[in-house]
């Protein structure tokens, strides 16, 4: 069973994203296989295939978790890994709540060690990713669409409210990634 960790979004933060998304999209003339509005998400941990019997020690970790109160965190920024001048992901950034959402990210990176899941070695950058790039030969063209965006001042200012950290399955369909919410904790 293919997992990961993640903070959902709520249908009206994906509506106000999904406002953002079309006008990006409406700069963008490259080949980009764009994010279903449904399966937007935040990732804090992926997991990668996990045997069924692991799941309810995955839980407990996510359980002992704590220290964290409800929070919002706000998207501001187009952006994209590794950057922005070479689009391979595109991704919204994150900027207040950011700390917080680095430090759940520690956390549950720790707690996963201790089932014998490897420590990511990138350092961990809040976002929610809404497109991959589909052709690397135009990538220059991509990436200048994108900077002409950026210049242009679109204003991105989405606050989401963290609530839950879920454990999410992921399965590959033919019409692409389904997710689906197999348990979640509660933030106090």
């Amino acid at each position: 069973m293919r997992l990961f960790i993640a903070i959902n979004l709520s249908d009206r933060n994906k509506k106000l994203i999904n406002n953002k998304v079309k006008l990006i999209k409406n700069n963008v003339n490259e080949k980009v296989k764009w994010v279903k509005k449904e399966n937007w998400h935040m990732t804090i941990k992926f997991l990668g295939d996990v045997n069924k019997n692991k799941i309810s020690k995955i839980k407990e970790k996510i359980n002992e978790i704590k220290g964290f109160n409800k929070f919002y965190f706000q998207i501001k920024s187009l952006d994209a890994f590794p950057n922005i001048n070479y689009p391979k992901v595109i991704y919204l950034g994150v900027h207040q709540g950011k700390n917080k959402l680095i430090k759940i990210n520690e956390d549950i990176e720790k707690k996963m060690f201790e089932l014998n899941f490897e420590k990511e070695k990138r350092d961990f950058t809040p976002h929610i990713t809404i497109g991959r790039s589909k052709d690397y030969s135009n990538i220059d063209k991509l990436a200048n669409s994108l900077n002409e965006f950026n210049k242009q001042k679109h204003f991105i200012n989405i606050y989401s409210k963290v609530e839950n950290i879920s454990l999410m399955k992921s399965e590959l369909t033919q019409k692409g990634p389904e997710y689906e919410e197999i348990f979640s904790k509660n933030i106090k």
